[in-house]
């Protein structure tokens, strides 16, 4: 495939590999992109690669009888896209899919803040009676159902929630790491705190997760603890040269 190729030759490119047929209107924006592999590929990884380009164009593929259509990925729950239920697993690629979630603890509207807050651009959101419809690229959707099965928790406490930090200088593992130090984190075998840390520090919480897209911290506990943690992950949130503090 030639460098800067446009949305045809792309489009020619992986026909000439899958041998699947493809179809778009004119209207379509398209775009230039390039591939480049030092190797060459498999046929998945060239559909992995593909996806990919589409995206960056804004456009994804709906299937159509024995076609592929191209179409805009902006009303891309609207399509008629990949279904994958509350067992399923969705392709880590960057074709749009819809995911089907059920949620566990009971907690659904915070669920929903989080697949809200994190999802990409064009993904969406809705909900139908207690099932939330997640519609987004694969791989997005596979990292956002990561982050909904560490804070879906069937035990959780009715008096936690679920909170937001979106840092800005901190390193996100490194910050969640001091967190679970300090804090102590809910054993998930026992369902118990971290007795050593959080009677130290007077404020426990049961999941800190990290999503590395975004920089954002997803904390799990009570709201009074939760300001006790966000005024020492506000304390880590510096530059480099103004992070060294006392605990």
């Amino acid at each position: 495939m030639p460098e800067e190729a446009e949305l045809k030759d792309l489009v020619n490119w992986m026909m000439s590999i899958s041998c699947q047929k493809f179809i778009w209107d004119p209207k379509v924006r398209g775009g230039k992109v390039t591939i480049l592999s030092p190797e060459p590929v498999t046929v998945d990884e060239a559909y992995a690669a593909f996806y990919a380009a589409l995206q960056t164009m804004g456009l994804t593929v709906e299937p159509s009888g024995r076609y592929f259509k191209i179409v805009e990925s902006t009303d891309a729950k609207s399509r008629t896209l990949p279904v994958y239920g509350p067992s399923g697993r969705a392709p880590a690629n960057d074709r749009y899919v819809t995911q089907l979630i059920r949620t566990q603890s009971g907690n659904t509207k915070d669920i929903i803040d989080v697949l809200n807050k994190l999802k990409s651009k064009q993904g969406s959101v809705d909900v139908v009676g207690d099932l939330i419809v997640l519609t987004d690229t694969g791989s997005s959707v596979r990292r956002l159902m990561k982050i909904v099965r560490e804070v879906d928790d069937p035990e959780m406490d009715d008096a936690e929630k679920i909170f937001f930090f979106q840092l800005q200088a901190a390193d996100p593992e490194e910050t969640a790491g001091t967190i679970r130090e300090i804090f102590g984190e809910k054993d998930a075998a026992k369902g118990k705190k971290n007795a050593a840390a959080g009677a130290n520090s007077g404020a426990a919480f049961s999941r800190v997760v990290v999503d590395d897209r975004t920089g954002t911290l997803i904390v799990v506990a009570p709201e009074d603890d939760y300001q006790v943690i966000r005024r020492l992950i506000e304390r880590l949130d510096v530059p480099l040269a103004l992070s060294l503090i006392h605990i």
